[in-house]
């Protein structure tokens, strides 16, 4: 996860997002990530000089090798997790919903790759799901 290896001080802090550099990415390529909202606020309250974000709980030196149980302990504390079934809330859901989210709101393909850190527009309109009436809103908006 590009997420694992990222340290403190790789985040420039403004007064209302943050931006992180992240340098091992699976293009190969950094990329920045912002962080925003209440991910920002929580980030910012726990915020120190140095060190990784995510631990390993053996060796602090050690990026965490998996966030996977974390994430189980929060999908079945927000009653997202259906007991004894595979059917469970998943972390990449977070990336389609952010992409469609994105162009609901009247984010370009290219806005939304570089938010996702994808390298084709190809691969962004795969994660971008339109509501239905989105496209009689944009014609209405243009020829009205």
């Amino acid at each position: 996860s590009e997420i694992a290896g990222l340290r403190w001080d790789r985040i420039t802090w403004g007064e209302t997002h943050a931006e992180a550099l992240l340098s091992r990415t699976k293009s190969g390529k950094p990329r920045v990530l912002f962080i925003h909202g209440e991910a920002f606020t929580l980030l910012a309250s726990r915020r120190q000089a140095s060190g990784l974000l995510y631990p390993s709980a053996r060796d602090p030196a050690k990026p965490a090798s998996s966030v996977w149980y974390h994430w189980r302990v929060a999908v079945d504390r927000a009653g997202l997790w259906e007991p004894g079934t595979e059917q469970h809330a998943k972390m990449h859901h977070l990336r389609h919903h952010c992409a469609s989210r994105l162009t609901q709101e009247g984010a370009s393909l290219q806005v939304v790759a570089q938010v996702l850190g994808h390298s084709t527009l190809t691969m962004a309109a795969r994660y971008s799901h339109l509501a239905p009436q989105q496209g009689l809103e944009a014609l209405r908006r243009a020829f009205s």
